[in-house]
């Protein structure tokens, strides 16, 4: 008997490429310490306005300000992959922010502008809370003003000084 010629297509065994994980990935929960966040996440940004140690020692003393709004950035097993520590200025109506870090896997050209809209979704939340208005500005506190630039941000007026 004569063999049948099969119609189907060669197919090539393609291994799987993993998905790029994205900063939307994450679930930001509005926390009130610092306890369960990798010193990683703060040593990565040095160089920091604070001692990491006493931040620890001191954060619900931190947290306990109705003006210091702190985000956990947790995935989908619950681990903490970013913080978004901002304070309000309510002098100026400003967001502040003190800390934006992000696990490495996560960072990309697009963190910076993602966490600026979330920051917007957070807006009326936080202005309901405090009771006052607050602006559209975003004021970051950075040793990498070049990435910032990059995504948008204008240097400000104002530069801080130390002696």
């Amino acid at each position: 008997m004569a063999k049948k010629k099969s119609n189907k297509k060669h197919v090539e065994n393609k291994k799987a490429v993993p998905k790029k994980i994205k900063l939307d990935d994450l679930e930001y929960i509005q926390m009130n310490t610092f306890c369960a966040v990798p010193p990683e996440l703060f040593e990565q940004g040095k160089p920091n306005s604070f001692d990491i140690d006493k931040l620890y020692q001191y954060s619900e003393v931190v947290c306990s300000s109705p003006l210091t709004y702190l985000y956990w950035m947790i995935d989908n097993r619950k681990q903490v992959k970013g913080i978004l520590w901002m304070t309000i200025d309510i002098l100026s109506g400003n967001i502040n922010v003190n800390v934006l870090s992000v696990d490495p896997e996560y960072q990309d050209k697009e963190v910076i502008p993602r966490v600026r809209e979330k920051i917007r979704e957070f807006k009326p939340e936080i202005e309901k809370a405090l009771g006052i208005e607050l602006t559209d500005k975003v004021v970051f506190s950075t040793s990498r003003p070049e990435a910032f630039a990059e995504a948008g941000a204008v240097r400000s007026e104002l530069v801080r000084m130390e002696m």
